[in-house]
């Protein structure tokens, strides 16, 4: 059969335009985002760790940012191998179709696509919700009298208003990948330095709290409004001490799931390898730098939030702990003691405390920080999914528009506005259009777009694992291609390569299996025995229909709501991969019966 019958045309039209410098900041941009300024907090909340339980002198996140980054890295240097070796548009699927089966390589690719896009939707609304967070609350009622700005804020903080502005958000951004990589790349760069230069001054002002206990004590309660005492005993009278995590290590086991959200995007340029320049050197790097770097942030920035947080003491409870538990453990006794459980306010604490908060602009700058490190998640979002369609349907997995390139701008058109659409849906579910409050009180459609179509780290669990799988059986499946890749170990290549492909296995199946126990499938073996939980080990007994999230409690059959209990994020994610199960036979029985053989188009590497 002639490539010309196997592929729609000789080329696929994108063209090389990403260096290295932007490819790094790619990733950088899709991993740092929302999450690591609150997972600190957050995973204390869900367990809080007693300071006479520390078993090392560092919070427990940091040790699962330690695991969790470990995992990341060992699938990074699989992924930044495997692109090497097949440098094209869609990343892991042209990776896992040509090493496994074109069907689990689309289904694992089409899992991965619906969860970029649907994140696309959350975080164009999340971004919103951001900024009504961190730019009145504390920055405008304590340093500005900008009234007329939290009036506007004010009429705008609900469903309707959230959903229409992260739908224009959306299709701006979408609008903005039409021009191609080089203008999206202009774009992000000036959306990372701005934050990133910002953040130096976050990290400066951290530091020096860290070590003035004094001033943080000044600083938290002039924004906050309350002594640290004062929060620690709130967290008392809600229940903290019943809360406490059993061990170090518990609390650890807690906290990974929290690192792992904190990671997801991590191979995002693996999507666009079609785009990049000198690939072989580009991608190693922008991999792998990347990689280490997030490793770097996380584990500092959680030390030092942790150690900066850490003052007053009440029966040995510290502000740290009750900032956690008070905003993310349990409902506050005082309802004035919430909404500070994030970076940029103890980082405001932290510089009020220190007299540089310079009458307000210090405190705004850091908010204005971190609406833009969530915000620019928003161009690799859009990229990467976009460029995951765009090679199904070069494939002719998918319909032969989505592999329509624009003549001009060399983007793949059609594809990213699919995505854009698909986006929406994520924007349904984070605005709260169908909950209770909200525009429409639909419970069931709440329950689909609130716990269904959100299973997002779950859709990118299928994803990553299958791509482990990948890079194990390359050397052997695609010999040829694996001895012409231009970047691979240079000692026992290919035994290297097939072990760091099963430890970044192993790690993956094992944090799918924490997602899934948070999702109420699985419950833990603890709770199945009755005993304490224990360090390290994971859920394991399937509940299949029923679950609560979260715990993985196995509630009474008899008694539970199905409506209730019913685990939307786990089934909605198998009916979304049914649908593209029947998308793909379809779409081979259309093209078989047109002389095109799906054999002959997996059998070899997409042309450049």
């Amino acid at each position: 059969m002639s490539e010309s019958k196997t592929y729609v045309r000789d080329a696929t039209g994108l063209v090389r335009e990403i260096g290295v410098v932007t490819a790094t900041i790619f990733i950088l941009s899709n991993v740092i985002g929302g999450g690591w300024q609150k997972r600190v907090f957050q995973t204390t909340g869900w367990a809080p760790l007693h300071p006479d339980d520390m078993f090392l002198p560092v919070d427990p996140l940091v040790i699962a940012f330690l695991l969790t980054g470990i995992a990341a890295l060992a699938t990074v240097f699989v992924f930044a191998v495997m692109a090497t070796a097949m440098p094209r548009a869609g990343g892991g699927y042209v990776y896992i179709s040509r090493t496994i089966s074109p069907g689990v390589g689309f289904l694992s690719a089409w899992a991965e696509f619906l969860g970029i896009a649907i994140s696309y939707g959350l975080i164009a609304v999340a971004v919103i919700d951001f900024s009504f967070l961190f730019l009145p609350v504390a920055f405008g009622e304590v340093y500005f009298n900008i009234g007329f700005l939290l009036d506007i804020f004010d009429a705008l903080n609900n469903p309707f208003w959230k959903l229409i502005i992260g739908i224009i958000f959306i299709f701006a951004f979408a609008a903005i990948a039409y021009f191609g990589t080089s203008m999206t790349g202009k774009f992000l760069h000036a959306m990372f330095w701005i934050p990133a230069v910002i953040t130096i001054g976050i990290y400066f002002s951290l530091l020096f709290g860290a070590f003035n206990e004094a001033a943080m004590v000044s600083g938290i309660t002039h924004v906050t409004g309350a002594a640290p005492n004062a929060w620690i005993q709130d967290a008392i009278n809600s229940g903290i001490d019943a809360s406490r995590a059993p061990n170090y290590f518990s609390a650890v086991n807690t906290a990974i799931l929290g690192a792992y959200w904190s990671w997801i995007g991590y191979a995002a340029i693996s999507f666009a390898a079609g785009e990049v320049k000198e690939s072989n050197k580009s991608l190693p790097i922008s991999h792998l730098g990347a990689g280490f770097i997030i490793l770097f942030v996380y584990m500092t920035v959680s030390t030092l939030l942790s150690m900066a947080a850490s003052v007053g003491d009440v029966n040995g409870w510290t502000f740290f702990q009750a900032l956690g538990f008070n905003n993310y453990g349990a409902t506050t006794s005082d309802p004035t003691l919430t909404g500070f459980g994030w970076m940029p306010f103890v980082a405001v604490m932290a510089a009020d405390g220190l007299g540089f908060a310079l009458g307000g602009i210090v405190p705004l700058l850091f908010a204005i920080a971190a609406v833009l490190w969530l915000a620019n998640d928003l161009p690799p979002f859009v990229t990467t999914s976009s460029r995951i369609l765009f090679a199904m349907s070069f494939d002719r997995a998918l319909p032969e528009a989505f592999a329509k390139v624009d003549e001009r701008w060399h983007s793949p058109t059609n594809a990213i506005m699919f995505t854009a659409i698909v986006a929406v849906f994520g924007a349904f579910s984070e605005s709260g259009f169908f909950t209770p409050g909200g525009v429409l009180d639909i419970p069931i459609l709440a329950d689909l777009f609130g716990n269904g179509i959100t299973a997002t780290d779950l859709f990118d669990g299928i994803f990553f694992t299958m791509a482990c799988v990948a890079a194990i059986v390359l050397p052997k499946r695609l010999k040829d291609v694996y001895d012409r890749a231009p970047w691979k170990p240079k000692l026992g290549s290919r035994e290297l390569v097939v072990v760091i492909g099963w430890v970044a296995l192993i790690a993956n199946i094992y944090l799918d299996l924490i997602i899934l126990g948070e999702f109420g499938i699985l419950a833990t073996l603890d709770v199945v025995l009755g005993i304490d939980p224990i360090p390290f080990v994971p859920p394991l007994v399937p509940v299949i229909f029923y679950g609560d999230w979260g715990t993985g409690l196995i509630p009474d059959f008899a008694a539970a709501d199905i409506l209730a209990t019913f685990n939307w994020g786990f089934w909605t994610v198998v009916v979304l991969i049914l649908i593209g199960l029947v998308i793909y036979l379809v779409m081979k029985n259309y093209y078989s019966k047109r002389g095109v053989d799906f054999t002959t188009i997996y059998a070899s590497i997409p042309p450049e």
